[in-house]
């Protein structure tokens, strides 16, 4: 008889152990993490839902592609077909094209330096994410300046009656969009490889350890109207934001 029951124990351990690991769920991430992962990851409002930084860097690449474009230019009209590829690519709503994600440098940018401040504001953020963030913000904005000249640049290039006068302009434009992209150790001016640098360092920093965050956090956090942020769950799946506002 205690032979049976042994054997009848030991028929049930792995029957038990499964049925603890299929009920195991994916340990909730920090929130400071979850916005970091808002700029590298993903976000549910940019193209194919990619991260806000990524979208920025291939923009940024797109700009300084047709930059150089312009200065290879061999008529007026083909200067101003490659300028506003540039526009387009810094926001889609200053010119027409085809090309880029079409949600715009500045944006993407704008919106990336956003989520690494709220990451810096999380209640469980950490001193290396507050540190850094500041700095990177910093460079973002001296990014993002650079952007009204380009602009204005890009304009006049559309209204030149020259080429001669065109190439001119796209000299200071490639400048300034090449320096966007690629920074200028010389002067100490940083550009999107040095930012991503920076955002990977203070990753690698992190204690514990950053992880990608799984979907289902990433598009699932919600800022309510007293500024705390909150993950979606089953129960909140078919309400209304106003809904929510209302319940938290």
């Amino acid at each position: 008889m205690k032979l049976l029951f042994s054997r009848f124990v030991l028929l049930l351990i792995p029957i038990f152990i499964s049925a603890c690991v299929s009920n195991q769920t994916p340990q909730t991430p920090k929130i400071s993490h979850v916005h970091i992962g808002h700029a590298m990851t993903g976000w549910k409002t940019t193209p194919g839902k990619q991260g806000l930084f990524i979208i920025a860097e291939k923009e940024a690449k797109v700009a300084a592609e047709y930059s150089d474009l312009i200065l290879q230019s061999k008529t007026l009209q083909s200067a101003k077909e490659n300028a506003k590829h540039v526009l387009h690519a810094i926001d889609p709503k200053l010119a027409q094209a085809s090309s880029g994600t079409g949600f715009g440098f500045a944006k993407a940018l704008s919106e990336a330096r956003d989520h690494i401040q709220y990451a810096a504001t999380s209640p469980d953020t950490s001193e290396n994410i507050n540190n850094k963030s500041i700095i990177f913000s910093k460079h973002v904005d001296e990014l993002l300046s650079k952007n009204a000249l380009i602009t204005d640049l890009g304009n006049e290039i559309l209204a030149s009656n020259n080429l001669g006068e065109a190439l001119i302009l796209a000299e200071e434009l490639n400048s300034l969009v090449q320096l966007n992209l690629n920074g200028d150790s010389t002067q100490g001016e940083l550009g999107m490889v040095q930012l991503r640098e920076q955002i990977q360092k203070m990753i690698d920093n992190e204690v514990p350890a950053y992880h990608p965050v799984e979907e289902r956090f990433l598009f699932g956090l919600v800022r309510l109207p007293s500024g705390i942020w909150k993950f979606l769950d089953n129960a909140d799946a078919n309400k209304s934001l106003k809904e929510l506002y209302e319940a938290y």
